[in-house]
């Protein structure tokens, strides 16, 4: 992703899967939010997502393979991982973001009425917390 910002082009950036690759296992990990103020300027969309840190912490520690099923459930819904979102809302204010946000989850064996009602869950969570209108 660097590559791509150090070519002066702008990435949609997705914060689960950077956290997921980057971050640690642990409620409150900065690492997407980090690498969202240092590259703010060449950010203009955003993928809101999240990381389970019981699925993160057995990954760091070895204890998954990477085609372990479990690995699928990585991605979980916006309040229960391991980026505050309180601290990214109050990131993107700061910042003065006007891009674009999408709520997006991976939850690959969702039937398609479980994939709206996680979809709904995250929607309501981001207007409660007033990141999202």
């Amino acid at each position: 992703m660097e590559r791509l910002i150090d070519l002066d082009l702008c990435i949609c950036f997705d914060n689960g899967h950077y956290a997921a690759a980057n971050g640690s296992w642990k409620q409150g990990d900065r690492s997407a939010l980090d690498f969202l103020e240092a590259h703010i300027d060449h950010i203009p969309y955003l993928h809101f997502k999240n990381v389970s840190g019981e699925i993160r912490k057995m990954e760091m520690e070895g204890a998954l393979a990477p085609d372990d099923p479990r690995m699928d459930d990585i991605m979980c819904d916006l309040e229960d991982g391991i980026i505050d979102y309180k601290a990214y809302r109050d990131l993107l204010d700061r910042l003065n973001f006007r891009g674009v946000g999408i709520i997006e989850q991976d939850c690959p064996h969702a039937t398609t009425q479980e994939a709206f009602e996680k979809a709904k869950k995250n929607l309501a969570y981001l207007q409660k917390i007033h990141l999202i209108q």
